[in-house]
């Protein structure tokens, strides 16, 4: 027994004496770490010695000890340390590596490169130490001997991509953007399916000066002379990354022929191109697959695509006037004809696909047309009709529902608007941002109405993701029916100037708010009206009554809802309205100021920075 309860124990000991010490070893370490984190380094020093001492062959503890006699300047002692270890093991390369750096930081070069030439010696045969040896030569920033150990090493290696895509972003690293190019264009050349990490290479150094026209050039020359379709898609790329939209277009062209892709690739840079608002090169390239390839599946998708790029570019062109900056929009028709040369590409591909999706879509575009830019709101309204006939269950039925909703309330028929938009959302629409727009409508036509209860119910639902377009206005009419509730009768007055300016009324929405905004006891409300009324004001190109309601409502201490809103849109009125830059400038930096947390912040200083420079 006795003998047993010994063998026992010393079992016990054996077993667990190894883990003590590795974990007293674990606590000094961290322990020189923390003295070395603190800038005592002598202390860190003399611990890292004692653990090294003991276990020698540990690579963590040297590396400790050889960096903090690295950051005392004790260079000799780091050199006789790291030759003593390369002495017990002759093979380990990073051995030769961290000796060079040592020799580097002496300002001794000489040595530093004999360093890294015995470490390749140690395996001179393997990629893998032409790859090491050449890291610490970028750990050290000396390109020139890290590009030369690449180069050695990519001679003889049988896979380029190993050292051409280091050797690429050595160059560009160090604005060689020939010698990078020709670097990326000589692996891609070899190795085709790396052009996806190519591109990616190039768009991160793109911007830089002079990558650009350089990159172009060498990729241009190897589509020029090289037989593989590939770089005429990298040249393309190249192009788009520049701007150069038309060229882009032509050498995708070449790139789709050369591979027989039946305008697949064309039909991608069309799609992408539409993406990135590129309208008039978009339109480009749907109409050369119309043109071309007739017989093709993506005929139909592209004659739609060829179309909405039209109806986008004439959009944009709408959006982009003078007085875009105004809150409140007052549709003006505009491009008439341009808009009916729409239609009528649309009307033709209505009618070349009668029986399918496409049919559908074409009716649904000409509607919103009509609706939206033409302001014909009986022609637009039939054609809604006409797409919920012809397609009872698709998205299209819940939007048309939701455009014919928003008719009935310009039309002032608020029974049918509420029904129209409960028929909407008992669709499955898949498009999130439609179902949050039909409760918002559905919110407003309950508070046009008095039912304020409803409404706010149904605002409150929109309040749970503040990342939709409709956030901002759901907070600002959930914060006005929960404070002004209980005055019902003025809350009333309200919901009906806020309808009659939705359709458009504005003298008879201002007589209901001038009753409000002259009523200072309403606090809240009389808020609310003056703020509408200053974006009446301002699409009349009435800027001095708007100025003098804003700078009311900026500087009012009663609330805080309109503060920032209205300081902001004040420095609008004066750089875009009045055109007095410096008075724009003052009153952006105010606000800057006053309201670091507001949300028009960030383009509060867009426009001072604008201001500020054409002002001089």
């Amino acid at each position: 027994m006795k003998r047993l309860i010994f063998t026992s124990l010393f079992f016990l000991i054996t077993v667990n004496l190894p883990g003590q010490i590795d974990l007293n070893f674990e606590n000094k370490l961290r322990l020189a770490q923390t003295y070395e984190q603190s800038g005592q380094l002598e202390k860190a020093e003399n611990i890292y010695r004692e653990i090294y001492e003991l276990q020698s062959w540990n690579f963590t503890y040297l590396n400790a000890l050889n960096k903090v006699l690295v950051n005392q300047k004790k260079y000799n002692e780091s050199i006789s340390l790291l030759e003593s270890q390369i002495k017990a093991t002759p093979a380990d390369i990073n051995l030769y590596g961290i000796l060079g750096s040592t020799y580097y930081m002496m300002d001794n070069i000489e040595k530093a490169y004999d360093s890294w030439e015995r470490g390749i010696q140690t395996n001179p045969n393997s990629y893998i130490t032409y790859r090491v040896m050449a890291n610490y030569a970028i750990e050290n920033r000396t390109f020139e001997k890290a590009i030369e150990i690449l180069q050695r090493g990519k001679s003889f290696s049988g896979d380029p991509v190993i050292f051409s895509l280091d050797l690429a972003n050595i160059y560009s690293v160090n604005m060689r953007f020939d010698e990078a190019a020709e670097e990326y264009c000589s692996l891609i050349s070899i190795k085709p399916d790396q052009i996806v990490i190519v591109k990616s290479r190039f768009q991160n150094y793109f911007s830089r000066p002079g990558a650009m026209e350089s990159t172009i050039r060498i990729v241009k020359k190897y589509a020029d002379q090289n037989k593989l379709p590939v770089f005429h898609d990298l040249l393309s790329f190249c192009y788009s990354l520049s701007g150069m939209n038309n060229e882009a277009f032509e050498s995708i062209k070449q790139f789709d022929k050369k591979v027989n892709a039946g305008g697949n690739y064309i039909f991608g840079f069309a799609q992408e191109t539409y993406r990135n608002r590129q309208f008039e090169i978009s339109a480009k390239a749907y109409k050369y697959i119309v043109d071309n390839y007739s017989n093709s599946p993506l005929f139909p998708i592209a004659r739609i695509g060829y179309s909405r790029t039209l109806e986008e570019d004439l959009n944009t062109k709408l959006k982009n006037n003078s007085e875009s900056w105004k809150p409140l929009q007052i549709p003006k028709i505009r491009f008439t004809e341009e808009y009916k040369a729409v239609i009528n590409s649309y009307s033709q591909l209505a009618k070349a696909y009668p029986d399918n999706s496409t049919h559908v879509e074409a009716i649904f575009r000409i509607a919103e047309i009509y609706f939206n830019q033409l302001n014909d709101y009986t022609k637009a309204d039939s054609l809604y009709d006409l797409v919920i006939r012809k397609s009872s269950f698709s998205n299209y039925t819940a939007l048309s529902l939701l455009a014919k909703g928003k008719i009935a309330i310009k039309e002032d028929r608020m029974d049918d608007a509420k029904n129209l938009l409960n028929q909407s959302r008992r669709f499955e629409i898949n498009d999130l941002s439609t179902v949050i727009e039909v409760k918002f409508y559905q919110g407003l036509v309950d508070f046009w109405n008095g039912d304020f209860s409803g409404s706010l119910s149904i605002l409150k639902e929109l309040l749970s993701n503040l990342n939709n377009d409709f956030a901002n206005d759901a907070i600002e009419y959930s914060a006005l029916i929960s404070a002004s509730r209980k005055d019902s009768i003025n809350l009333v007055k309200f919901a009906k100037a806020d309808r009659l300016l939705f359709q458009n009324k504005l003298k008879e929405s201002i007589v209901e708010l001038k009753t409000l905004a002259d009523n200072h006891n309403l606090f809240v409300l009389n808020e609310f009206a003056n703020y509408k009324l200053a974006e009446i004001f301002l699409v009349e190109d009435d800027f001095f009554s708007a100025v003098q309601i804003l700078e009311n409502l900026s500087d009012s201490s009663k609330t805080s809802i309109f503060a920032d809103k209205s300081t902001f849109l004040l420095g609008m009125t004066y750089q875009f309205g009045i055109v007095d830059l410096q008075k724009a400038a003052s009153i952006y930096q105010k606000m800057l100021e006053k309201f670091p947390n507001s949300l028009y912040f960030d383009k509060a200083r867009e426009y001072l920075n604008a201001t500020t420079t054409k002002s001089g």
